[in-house]
């Protein structure tokens, strides 16, 4: 996180740039985290019986279905390093080491963030392919991981040593993951889905941003911002937090948010860290003009 000089930032975030100047994803991000929790945290439509989260445990998780374009479940999070042979995964790293996946042989556990799902749940009937993408959440950080395997029949549970390492849990195959709660959302169709491979990843994280936004919306929960262009000289953007302008400093400041015809409509004032919501706002185009400590900065934003 960084701080304009003798400024107030709207939680600005770096704008991290791949060789080609390409836009990269946060990873793991918190954007979005709670919007989606909050639509998946009833269960009432079980698409499948029911598994345990470890061996021999209780059977009282279920494969959900009741939201459109998603299946989704909370669980706990064991660790998979089955694929191909790395420093990380292999027979002495993990006693139960396999080589290969349901999806590939040479998938790197270590390297690609992937998720699990039972064998016995049908994916086609449920519009799920290999390579499907999913929003993984714990403790409020989000990743987007792609479907490389499946597992038992009875226990559901389990995702990549690189997707359990993102989301800062323990990666050891023999003595790490977690008792969650873990929430797994799999954005179901042919759209939201990526290539099984560590290179494919950003493709990953872009797609299942975008599935997350359009459930969210189609799903009535509130959407966030979007960064069309940055103040020249300025290589940030705003941090989407739902509809609320987060304001993180020290000074006092005023900010002025203009339509995309210039016309005012919000003027905020205060002081240090704070929040305002922006929800009663129409989707458009806006621009963000902040004064603080007598530094101006402008920003152009996406509000849907």
């Amino acid at each position: 996180m960084s701080r304009l000089p003798a400024a107030v930032a709207a939680f600005f975030s770096i704008l991290l740039l791949d060789p080609r100047g390409t836009a990269l994803a946060a990873d793991p991000t918190t954007d979005n985290a709670a919007d989606l929790l909050n639509l998946t945290k009833t269960c009432a439509t079980h698409l499948s019986g029911a598994y345990a989260t470890d061996d021999g445990g209780a059977k009282n998780t279920y494969i959900c279905g009741d939201r459109k374009n998603v299946v989704y479940w909370t669980a706990d999070m064991d660790i998979d390093c089955d694929g191909a042979v790395t420093s990380a995964c292999n027979v002495q790293a993990d006693p139960w080491f396999q080589e290969g996946t349901a999806f590939g042989d040479n998938v790197q556990a270590d390297k690609v963030p992937y998720f699990v799902i039972p064998n016995n749940f049908n994916l086609g009937s449920n519009g799920i392919g290999g390579g499907q993408i999913a929003a993984i959440i714990y403790k409020g950080k989000l990743t987007y991981a792609v479907l490389a395997d499946t597992g038992p029949a009875g226990i559901i549970g389990e995702a990549s040593y690189a997707t359990a390492k993102l989301l800062g849990i323990d990666p050891d195959p023999e003595t790490g993951g977690t008792d969650g709660p873990v929430t797994y959302i799999v954005f179901t169709g042919t759209a939201p889905r990526a290539g099984i491979t560590e290179a494919a990843h950003q493709d990953a994280l872009t797609k299942g941003k975008a599935a997350a936004d359009q459930f969210i919306k189609d799903n009535g929960g509130p959407t966030g911002f979007r960064v069309a262009q940055a103040a020249p000289g300025v290589a940030m953007s705003f941090r989407a937090l739902g509809r609320t302008l987060e304001v993180d400093g020290s000074r006092s400041y005023s900010i002025r948010v203009m339509d995309s015809r210039g016309r005012a409509v919000r003027f905020i004032e205060g002081a240090g860290s704070s929040s305002h919501t922006l929800a009663d706002l129409v989707p458009g185009v806006y621009r963000a003009e902040t004064v603080s400590g007598g530094t101006r900065r402008n920003l152009r934003f996406v509000l849907f």
